[in-house]
């Protein structure tokens, strides 16, 4: 009999598409959708998952295994209590982010048979604010649905640049704000809604809201522009930067840890110093100047992808994790 894993996750994140995409993977693996706003709370019955062999969650979410009668293996796809990542929030949200949900992911890490995490750098936080040595399987991505193809770019020789995600403090929205007046007229920026469909107003004409659009569409969007910018206050490992890379796309994202293990910097692309404009700017222009080098650093990072980053490593790491739980309870 095959083993039955069921993943109850909160829509509208990279988490959620993740789990997605091993449930497409792995015919036994189940996803239940749950709403963002209420996800944390332990509202879905224990008894639906006592029907299955394994419980796959996010760390806020384990104690959704109230009698922990099967395996739970909790995955860190960020952390919400790093001091960088509460820069982002409301006032209010760091309050509870420190309070209600740190004492939730303490409590439901240490119920859990097997944490895992999908970057170094979150393996060295759960190490090091939980005491949990965790199994790292990186974030991968279909490089099937996500590859280079040929679009028609051209919009009087504007050079199109693409932030692709929820537009929130946290994926530094406003440095976006901020960065429209350093740039040339050449140089267009387009925005998604991102996948909770967030709405965002700019003075600026040559920044554009594009909506929400459909992940299995996101490809042809990367496919538009000619090149990537998140700048993030911080990242668990984006999928979003694994995607655009996956096209054949350079990147422009903020030096932090994650985005070091996804983009090379001058190879893939430039990482620039968190607030630092100038230096955003200056490197944004260059690759608009650059048609070679932006071709140059897709194929690096198209490469890099296939060999590091894909969605059958990502989901055949997983089904072998699943097996072990399975022989270890």
């Amino acid at each position: 009999m095959k083993t039955r894993i069921i993943s109850p996750i909160a829509t509208g994140n990279g988490a959620y598409i993740v789990h997605k995409s091993i449930s497409e993977s792995l015919e036994a693996y189940s996803v239940v959708d749950l709403d963002p706003f209420t996800a944390s709370l332990p509202i879905y019955k224990s008894s639906k998952i006592e029907k299955y062999d394994i419980l796959h969650c996010i760390p806020d979410q384990g104690g959704l295994n109230k009698y922990g009668k099967i395996p739970t293996i909790s995955t860190f796809h960020n952390f919400y209590t790093d001091r960088a990542y509460l820069k982002s929030q409301t006032p209010l949200k760091t309050i509870y982010y420190q309070s209600v949900l740190n004492w939730y992911i303490r409590y439901s890490s240490a119920r859990s048979q097997i944490v895992t995490t999908v970057s170094n750098f979150l393996w060295k936080l759960v190490k090091d604010e939980l005491g949990i040595n965790s199994e790292l399987i990186a974030n991968g991505v279909d490089t099937k649905l996500f590859y280079p193809h040929l679009v028609n770019k051209s919009e009087n020789d504007v050079f199109k640049i693409l932030f692709a995600g929820n537009p929130t403090n946290r994926k530094g929205i406003e440095t976006i704000r901020n960065l429209s007046e350093e740039l040339p007229n050449n140089i267009s920026i387009s925005i998604t809604s991102g996948a909770r469909n967030l709405n965002y107003t700019f003075n600026s004409k040559r920044i554009k809201m594009i909506g929400k659009i459909p992940h299995d569409q996101m490809s042809q969007i990367y496919n538009e522009h000619d090149m990537l910018l998140l700048p993030s206050l911080r990242e668990g490992l984006s999928l979003v930067i694994l995607e655009a890379m996956a096209c054949g796309l350079p990147i422009v994202t903020t030096d932090i840890p994650s985005n070091r293990e996804a983009v090379a910097h001058k190879r893939g692309g430039f990482l620039f110093s968190l607030g630092n404009m100038n230096e955003l700017a200056s490197y944004l222009i260059k690759l608009s100047k650059n048609p070679d080098m932006c071709s140059d650093m897709g194929r690096h990072n198209r490469e890099s992808v296939l060999k590091d980053f894909n969605s059958k490593t990502m989901c055949d790491s997983y089904s072998q994790l699943f097996k072990d739980a399975i022989e270890k309870s």
